[in-house]
């Protein structure tokens, strides 16, 4: 064989050579490239599996937590059935001794004979006479009472806002402790309250929440509770509402509104917050009495 072939052959050789690493490296690349796309999918997909994992574990919490409330539901409304029921066979039995049928819808028909009711005992010489709430015009438009009764000269009271937090609510409660003071009434501060019920172990806030009023009287030595809930409007308040309730039986000795109807929500000409809480504090000294002579009394209101 001759030099030119042998060269022409080498050179060949060569070539295929050089085609054959370079089709290889190509082809190698591409699986790379593959693998690589493969192991990135399957860490999505395995990413993907976790979250669903993760989301069906939330689910089943989610759903172990509803039907605990829900078990918790039942039993709360158990409890408030069998304390209706006490409720309503305890106010059966106050009518039954008041001397009023329980059955009758119209309770002055249904007085059972041979109770005359200028015959039933009245209260002691010497305890406290009830006294009436007053009328609607004392608190000013739209003003109503629920119920009438009175407090002694001694009580302590508590005035607060529905909730703690919203420093809005506070504007109208404090200026009724002005005049309550004004008036001779005793009224314990919110922070000296707050002391008294974080020292016994107890949350106001919470106990605002609950409307668990009662515990005012255990925990902070408090005769009566006044919830005062208002809405600012304009210059003054645009409404309120007001009880008092007290302890130890809860009697809600009074349930008032005051409202401004008919006016623009954008006019500053609304009456004054002094002259609301003037209004407030009027109707609540109406259920405290204080002592004028050694048998005679008189209602706080009429200092106001």
């Amino acid at each position: 064989m001759s030099t030119e072939w042998i060269s022409w052959l080498t050179a060949l050789l060569v070539v295929t050579a050089v085609i054959a690493k370079i089709v290889a490296a190509n082809l190698l690349t591409r699986l790379r490239e593959e693998v690589a796309g493969l192991v990135m999918e399957a860490r999505k997909q395995k990413a993907i599996c976790d979250g669903l994992v993760e989301r069906r574990k939330s689910l089943e919490d989610n759903v172990e937590f509803f039907e605990r409330r829900r078990e918790e539901n039942e039993e709360l409304r158990a409890r408030l059935e069998a304390d209706a029921e006490a409720y309503e066979e305890a106010h059966r039995k106050h009518l039954e001794d008041l001397g009023y049928d329980p059955d009758e819808e119209d309770p002055e028909a249904g007085l059972i004979p041979g109770l005359i009711p200028g015959l039933i005992p009245g209260p002691e010489p010497e305890s406290e006479t009830r006294v009436e709430a007053g009328n609607a015009a004392d608190l000013g438009p739209q003003g109503a009472f629920a119920q009438a009764d009175t407090l002694g000269s001694d009580a302590i009271l508590a005035v607060l806002p529905p909730t703690v937090g919203d420093s809005d609510k506070l504007f109208l409660p404090d200026a009724v402790i002005t005049e309550l003071l004004a008036a001779g009434v005793h009224v314990v501060d919110r922070s000296t309250i707050n002391q008294r019920l974080q020292g016994a172990g107890l949350d106001l806030r919470k106990m605002l929440d609950q409307e668990e009023y009662y515990r005012l009287h255990e925990g902070a030595a408090i005769d009566a509770v006044v919830i005062i809930n208002s809405r600012l409007m304009g210059g003054g308040i645009g409404s309120a509402t007001c009880r008092v309730i007290h302890f130890p039986a809860g009697e809600i000795l009074l349930s008032t509104s005051y409202e401004q109807p008919g006016r623009d929500e954008r006019a500053d000409d609304f009456e004054s917050l002094t002259r609301t809480a003037q209004h407030i504090a009027a109707a609540i000294g109406k259920v405290i009495r204080k002592p004028t002579s050694g048998t005679g009394t008189t209602p706080v209101g009429s200092a106001l």
